[in-house]
């Protein structure tokens, strides 16, 4: 065996200038005379179009698709794949292409004047300004050659007053409509109605004047490529939950925490890329100029993506009626970007890759083009410099959620590199803004949305095992073809270190999340503001917290440095093998974050969604969503027993979290019930809320000296009773809990 293996990897090496020899030929593809100036430049699509296929749209391909001029410039003449008996093609597992009224379900009827919408309507939230004014916007795709312009575009709304649409973009002879929205609060909550160019109705819910927002929360919203989507009926069941869950009693937001569209397909689907990646010599493809075919070929992609998934099935439907507000990680883009070594993240291509990622991310989640300058939008708080491979400014949002809660979507995506999430500048302009916009006695909460969950058990084990020496044969064998899989094609690393490099508690960036972590408590410290922080990536529910160490005896309500990670993920995609969970779970102890402060995972899950005791209460591998609720002062709720308290009620002045992470009961249910395990995060009570206090710096507590006879809210572990079919989850009584290992 050793022999065969010693000859296949003496082959390997002695084949290497013929490698060279093919990597100059496919770098000669790229100047075919078949894309010369004179020609329009043309997408390529490396999978020739079916019937019904996402791409097929009457403004872009012919009745034949080897017709296709795209196909005969590229020389593309393999013929269609057809889909299988679900309708899918292999290798796209995450696309139902058999359904083309499930992919036109949420485009909106009786426009007239006639607009061919191409994506849309997709609704957004910008800000609450002076408790008396919603700010948002509704954006459209398009197509031009099917739509009448003979009037611009109008959208009405039932509380009053026509918005004109303006044009913020066009390409590939589509234009992407945008109306702006200012709507006056009431004193009530209010069901707005708009309609376009007076087409069917649709609803959205604007929050009261004294009202905060109730919360929506998801993140990787589509199936990973290797996923059989059939086995989790598609991408469908818990949008349904989420949509049951609004009609009952509405969010204001629908928050994305990253991954709302899963952009690795272009691999797959892109002739020019594709050759780029399957060069074998790394100096070859770090070295390839970015063409202007391949910007063409990536940004067609981009854009038929998006248009696709952002107007198909349920997701498609709660985009035009729950207003979206997200931030932007790897798959918005292509796996693992930011997190590659430096002189690869630098390569023209893969750089230019992420430029026409960020592009569309601004225009289809943000409904603003690159050119949008800070002001235009008084939520955002850009990065202070281009980030050093999407050459463009980090768009971090800043709004209120009502008068008690202050929220920061933080982009960590584009200023990533391997050895930094975000630059020291962006991380000062960041804080001044948020000090800056506290209202000292009425701002109670500060939630912060991040892509990657920043309190998760360490793998700093498995990220040293997978950069040692020891790796080395590994990658070679991974190379050659013997261990397919062992090595991913962008930097011919170990196919899972960029997802390791992704996290906060990776070696490089252990530094910066601490510093982080310190700097909030300050902040909370400062302004007795509770900081809550939103997290996704990870595939399955949990919550992490850091808190003061129990020989403090400081209760959760008095503690400054308390703060939980709610982690919810993944909305679409499959979770883990519990296996890996519970890896994880071997992971989970109390860890130092310094003297004062320790951290860990709640053993929240101690009974899985069929009753039965799980073994590892504190990760939850199963499709899920979020919701959360800022309830009324003074409500009473049940604290969970820990040894530094009895169990009692608690009520205060100030008003805590209610979060619901709502887990799938039956990944075959096409329903997609669920069942929620709830959370409380009480208020930071350093000082009374509702009193006007300026300047003030509130003192830490001081070591409790009769732990005993003070109440202390940490969490309500057990699952509430009921499933989410239209009925919110009502709050269960509290079980006891085991101390965290």
């Amino acid at each position: 065996m050793f022999d065969k293996l010693k000859a296949k990897l003496s082959k390997s090496h002695g084949d290497k200038n013929e490698a060279i020899a093919q990597d100059q030929e496919q770098a000669k593809a790229y100047h075919h005379p078949l894309h010369h100036a004179h020609d329009p430049v043309h997408a390529s699509i490396n999978v020739p179009l079916a019937a019904d296929d996402m791409f097929l749209t009457t403004a872009m391909v012919t009745e034949d698709p080897l017709m296709d001029p795209r196909y005969q410039k590229t020389g593309m003449t393999q013929p269609p794949q057809a889909p299988d008996e679900n309708g899918l093609i292999q290798g796209m597992e995450h696309l139902s292409v058999g359904d083309n009224q499930r992919q036109r379900d949420a485009l909106l009827k009786g426009v007239n004047p006639v607009l061919s919408l191409k994506c849309g309507p997709l609704l957004r939230f910008i800000d609450i300004q002076e408790r008396s004014r919603w700010l948002g916007s509704v954006m459209a795709v398009a197509i031009d050659a099917e739509s009448d312009y003979s009037q611009r575009p109008t959208l009405k709304l039932s509380s009053g007053g026509e918005v004109a649409g303006e044009v913020i973009h066009t390409q590939f002879g589509a234009s992407f409509w945008r109306w702006s929205l200012d709507i006056p609060l009431q004193q009530q909550e209010q069901t707005i109605t708009y309609t376009i160019n007076n087409s069917e109705p649709v609803e959205f819910v604007v929050p009261g004047a004294n009202q905060d927002m109730r919360l929506m929360f998801h993140s990787c919203n589509g199936f990973s490529l290797s996923i059989d989507q059939t086995k989790f009926c598609g991408p469908d069941p818990l949008w349904r939950d989420v949509l049951r869950e609004h009609k009952s009693k509405p969010f204001h937001v629908m928050l994305g925490g990253g991954d709302q569209i899963y952009c690795d397909l272009i691999s797959k689907r892109c002739a020019l890329f594709q050759q780029w990646l399957n060069m074998s010599v790394i100096e070859h493809k770090t070295a390839k100029p970015f063409t202007d075919d391949m910007r063409h070929e990536l940004e067609s992609f981009y854009f038929e993506h998006y248009c696709w998934w952002f107007r198909q099935g349920q997701f498609g439907r709660a985009n035009r009626s729950i207003p979206m507000l997200n931030i932007c990680d790897d798959h918005d883009i292509i796996d693992g970007f930011g997190s590659y070594p430096d002189h690869f993240m630098r390569s023209p291509v893969f750089s230019g890759l992420g430029n026409c990622a960020f592009k569309f991310y601004m225009l289809f989640q943000h409904q603003s083009p690159l050119s949008e300058p800070e002001n235009a939008n008084p939520a955002w708080c850009l990065g202070v410099q281009p980030g050093p491979y999407i050459r463009e400014y980090a768009r971090n949002v800043v709004c209120n959620f009502g008068p008690k809660t202050l929220f920061l979507g933080f982009d960590n995506r584009a200023e990533r590199t391997k050895e930094k999430i975000v630059t020291d500048e962006t991380y000062n302009k960041v804080f001044d803004r948020l000090h800056r916009q506290v209202v000292v006695g009425q701002t109670e909460h500060l939630i912060i949305l991040l892509g990657v969950p920043i309190a998760y058990p360490r793998l700093v084990w498995l990220e040293e095992l997978l950069t040692s020496k020891a790796m080395s044969p590994l990658k070679i064998l991974g190379k050659t073809g013997v261990l397919p899989g062992m090595t991913q094609k962008f930097d011919e690393g170990i196919e899972i270190l960029d997802d390791l490099n992704d996290h906060w508690t990776a070696k490089h960036h252990k530094k910066e999340r601490n510093d982080f972590i310190h700097r909030l408590q300050d902040f909370a410290q400062k302004h007795s503001v509770r900081v809550s922080l939103l997290g996704g990536d990870v595939h399955l529910g949990s919550i992490g917290e850091f808190y003061s160490r129990e020989s403090l005896n400081i209760s959760r309500p008095r503690d400054h440095r308390y703060i939980a990670n709610i982690i919810s993920s993944a909305i679409v995609n499959a979770p883990p093998a519990e296996a890996v969970s519970n890896i994880l779970s071997k992971r989970n102890k109390i860890h130092h974050l310094d003297d004062d402060c320790d951290e860990h995972q709640v053993p929240l899950f101690v009974h899985d969604v069929d009753g039965k005791k799980l073994n590892n209460p504190a990760l939850l591998p199963r499709r899920n969503w979020c919701s959360i609720d800022v309830l009324p002062s003074g409500t009473t709720y049940e604290t969970t027993p820990t040894a530094m308290s009895r169990e009692e009620k608690i009520g205060c002045d100030a008003s805590p979290l209610k979060v619901s992470i709502n887990i799938e009961i039956d990944s075959t249910d096409r329903e997609g019930r669920t069942k929620g395990y709830v959370y409380m995060v009480p208020s930071l009570d350093l000082v009374p809320h509702g009193g006007k206090i300026s300047g003030q710096t509130f003192a830490a507590p001081q070591q409790i000296a009769n732990p005993a006879a003070v109440p202390q809210q940490v969490h309500l572990a057990a699952p509430t009773v009921g499933t989410h079919s239209g009925l919110a989850p009502a709050i269960p009584t509290a079980q006891p809990l085991q101390n965290a290992p």
